[in-house]
């Protein structure tokens, strides 16, 4: 799980890949509707950027942080790939039967792009469809925060909406 590929350039995406390079990971793109927000992010990064989802790298995750209402439109042109969401009101359901490794690491947390956050204090709500997959994520999860938990979509829910 050391090459990534962030889906989105806003809050959380920011916060997740620089807290994951700073953590070894291994950033290879950016991928935004907006090219200049995934070039801003990218440089932050030293990686690639795309606004062609059909260009993105190959990877071993995809984190797809984007708006709530796009999540679906964007899962339209991406095929089986290796996904998680950062949504804290979207079921993992959205990847059920298109993705065969998928899930969810959600901050507990509002984020901002110029303010600096402390990830290593945020809990990390996870949930995967299978227990490799969850396995995977926690790994990441827990190089990111002291604070990792496996939930439900529902609960996930409920504490986003809290």
């Amino acid at each position: 799980m050391k090459k990534i590929v962030l889906i989105g350039s806003g809050n959380v995406a920011t916060h997740f890949g620089i807290a994951l390079k700073e953590k070894g990971f291994n950033i290879l793109q950016v991928w935004s509707y907006n090219t200049k927000n995934a070039k801003v992010l990218a440089e932050k990064l030293n990686c690639r950027y795309t606004s062609k989802i059909e260009n993105i790298l190959v990877a071993d995750l995809y984190i797809l942080s984007i708006k709530d209402d796009s999540i679906t439109n964007i899962l339209k042109n991406i095929s089986d790939i290796p996904i998680i969401h950062t949504s804290g009101s979207t079921s993992i359901d959205i990847f059920k039967n298109k993705f065969s490794k998928y899930g969810v690491i959600y901050p507990l947390q509002k984020f901002k792009k110029n303010i600096k956050i402390n990830l290593t204090e945020i809990p990390l709500l996870i949930e995967a469809n299978n227990k490799k997959f969850e396995k995977d994520l926690i790994y990441v999860a827990s190089k990111l925060s002291k604070n990792t938990l496996t939930v439900s979509s529902k609960i996930r829910k409920q504490l986003h909406i809290a």
